[in-house]
């Protein structure tokens, strides 16, 4: 039973590791594209500023 167990468990690691590498990438990609996404509405915002008053 434990060989078999143990079989099983060597087949399932680099899924799980596979799966975590994915999340976390998955995550770091979601802050990247809320950063930019942040940083161009900053960009436009100043933009607007700064023609509509002169500045």
């Amino acid at each position: 039973m434990t060989a078999r167990l143990w079989k099983n468990a060597r087949r399932l690691w680099p899924v799980l590791a596979a799966g975590v590498l994915l999340q976390a990438g998955g995550c770091a990609a979601n802050e990247l594209l809320a950063g930019l996404a942040t940083a161009m509405a900053s960009s436009v915002l100043q933009q607007f500023v700064f023609t509509a008053f002169g500045l």
